[in-house]
């Protein structure tokens, strides 16, 4: 290798190393110790569930309000056309 290789060579593994000890000495755990992470009972997780299916049902209702609703609109257009 010539000298400029070599010395690029040298500048690139120092540059490396730094860049490597500097990102070891920044990491921090990635351990939550939150509550968030605890274990739930099962009470808390059919209350959970039972939220979610709520909030199914309505949106279910929703869409099938809108639908019922698009359907007349529909109906009612089609009618206007025919008059």
């Amino acid at each position: 290798m010539s000298r400029a290789h070599c010395a690029a060579f040298l500048v690139t593994l120092i540059s490396v190393t730094i860049t490597l000890l500097s990102l070891e000495a920044d990491a921090q755990s990635t351990v939550d110790d939150s509550a968030s992470c605890e274990s739930s009972t099962l009470g808390e997780a059919v209350n959970l569930i039972r939220e979610d299916l709520k909030d199914v049902k309505l949106i279910r209702d929703v869409k099938n309000l809108l639908e019922s609703r698009q359907q007349t609109l529909t109906s009612l257009n089609s009618s206007h056309l025919c008059e």
